[in-house]
């Protein structure tokens, strides 16, 4: 899995944490995102979806289901976690 070039996009909001972001980077793609591509929120981890004017949306159950069958998407959800924890315990051993 490769994080692929940053983004600066005209913000939009995490509709689970409501954060605003105004940054995009595609998982093994440089690429914008498109509608329908998935997001997972820096901050708080939320699986979200790309609508047609550049907002996030939350996915349907069935959609989610799909969504976490995708290849890279629990990989890149682990890298997620693994960094809040990394983040969190900075100092600790």
């Amino acid at each position: 899995m490769r994080l692929g070039k940053d983004h600066h996009v005209e913000p939009f909001t995490c509709p689970y944490c409501k954060k605003r972001l105004d940054g995009v980077a595609g998982v093994d793609t440089d690429t914008l995102p498109e509608p329908e591509d998935v997001s997972i929120c820096v901050v708080c981890g939320g699986v979200s979806v790309f609508a047609e004017q550049g907002c996030l949306r939350k996915p349907s159950l069935d959609e989610l289901d799909e969504i976490l069958q995708r290849e890279g998407v629990q990989e890149a959800l682990n890298a997620f976690i693994r960094s809040m924890f990394e983040r969190d315990n900075v100092g600790h051993a």
